[in-house]
C-alpha cells in the first residue's frame, strides 16, 4: 500500500536517542526526515535496480539516494530498500561500492 500514510503511525513507535528509521523506496527521504526530524534515516536504494539494472544504472541509483541523504541533518545510511535480493549481480554489488566511495563522504 501507499507507505507514507503510515509515517504518522511510525512516529509513535519508541526509539533510540537517536534513533534508525528505517524506509523503502516508496518514501521520499526528505519526507521521512520531516516526521523524524531527531533520526538518523536509512534505506531506500531501489531492490529492483539492484537486481535488473546494468551496474551502470546501479550505480547512477545508488548516487542519487546518497546525495538525498547526505542532505539530511541527523544522518543517513545507504541499504537495499527491501533485502539484497538473492540473485543480484556481483557487478551490481560492485557499483554499490564504487558509488559510495565516489559520494559517500560528508564534506
Amino acid at each position: 500500500g501507499e507507505q507514507n500514510l503510515n509515517l504518522p503511525y511510525w512516529q509513535q513507535v519508541p526509539m533510540g536517542n537517536p534513533g534508525i528509521f528505517y524506509v523503502g523506496n516508496e518514501i521520499d527521504l526528505e519526507t521521512a526526515a520531516q516526521y523524524f526530524p531527531n533520526d538518523i534515516i536509512e534505506g531506500n536504494l531501489d531492490t529492483t535496480v539492484i537486481q535488473e539494472g546494468t551496474p551502470d544504472e546501479v550505480y547512477k541509483e545508488a548516487k542519487k539516494v546518497i546525495e538525498q541523504g547526505k542532505s539530511l541533518a541527523n544522518g543517513f545510511i545507504l541499504r537495499p530498500a527491501c533485502e539484497l535480493p538473492p540473485l543480484s549481480p556481483a557487478e551490481n554489488m560492485r557499483a554499490i561500492t564504487r558509488a559510495l566511495n565516489d559520494f559517500g563522504w560528508y564534506d
